[in-house]
């Protein structure tokens, strides 16, 4: 099977945008399931490209093909494997300012997936999703490591900033790089996708553990698990764990049925973003504009 194109990252950065956009060209394939998650899980990976090839087996007369798993950007394993296999493919990467990315991820755990207990994003940063939210928006080693593996003609950069000011611009750039017709625009362009819930309930201390425990217990990032290390040898034991947490992923949902007072748009401040800023991602920022050789100035808080 020919793999065109392959979205791998970064979370957070508008890639449900693009997907849905990419997936409503009438040249383009995807599967209907956004992220396949083949390259970087050990378990799907062992089961064979066979496996990964029936996610496309409904493509028609369409020109390409491909999908968009952010978190392949995260795992050298995952990039090394996509190399081996369709060394020739063409690599996308949606990058969005570190510090807005964090905050957004933040937010989706605290509000959409109820695992973040922490009412203080400046104190979640040194606590148990610290990975989640800081290595996964240090961008400078992750492209270090796609640009050692595939051609500078193959890799398309977009940042997230832009897509913001000029979406049918971005989507141009975007559909020539892909050889398809560069003038088609998705009705769903102007359309926010998979954002962060402010408006969905916060979990409690204990709530947000429970959740964390048995709902989202394996969490990788860069191929390492952060998650609890729960070792379940037993099948009964694994069963039982399962039922409980799509208990639990079911009362989520009906927490969140009910209406609430729309608050709004909570936003960090202009002095937190700053110190987040200038402790944590300042000199990744740096390093990562000579390496693109762009300008990222919008990222910087002077």
């Amino acid at each position: 099977m020919q793999l065109d194109f392959i979205g791998i990252g970064t979370a957070r950065s508008s890639t449900t945008w693009l997907y849905n956009c990419l997936r409503k060209h009438p040249d383009i394939f995807m599967p209907t399931k956004k992220e396949l998650h083949f390259f970087d899980c050990d378990k799907q990976f062992s089961k064979g490209i066979n496996y990964y090839n029936n996610y496309f087996v409904d493509r028609k007369n369409e020109l390409i093909q491909g999908e968009f798993t952010p978190r392949y950007i995260l795992y050298k394993e995952s990039l090394l494997r996509i190399k081996n296999l369709y060394p020739g493919v063409k690599i996308i990467i949606s990058l969005r300012d570190p510090v807005d990315r964090a905050w957004s991820q933040y937010n989706f755990f605290k509000y959409n997936k109820k695992k973040e207990p922490s009412a203080n994003f400046k104190l979640a940063l040194n606590a148990f999703y610290k990975e989640d939210y800081l290595e996964k928006s240090l961008y400078h080693k992750q492209l270090v490591n796609v640009f050692d593996l595939f051609p500078k003609k193959n890799i398309h950069i977009i940042i997230v900033d832009e897509i913001k000011v000029n979406p049918k611009k971005i989507l141009k750039n975007l559909y020539s790089f892909l050889d398809v017709n560069e003038n088609f625009v998705p009705k769903s362009i102007d359309k926010k996708i998979n954002i962060s819930n402010v408006n969905l309930k916060a979990p409690n201390k204990i709530w947000s553990y429970i959740n964390r425990t048995l709902v989202h217990n394996q969490r990788y990032v860069g191929g390492v698990n952060y998650g609890n290390k729960i070792k379940i040898t037993e099948f009964c034991l694994r069963v039982i764990l399962r039922v409980f947490a799509r208990l639990i992923f079911l009362i989520n949902e009906l927490i969140d049925f009910f209406p609430k007072k729309l608050k709004k748009e909570e936003i960090l401040s202009l002095k937190d973003k700053k110190e987040i800023y200038e402790k944590y991602f300042k000199s990744d920022i740096e390093k990562t504009e000579t390496f693109l050789g762009i300008d990222l100035k919008q990222w910087k808080i002077f």
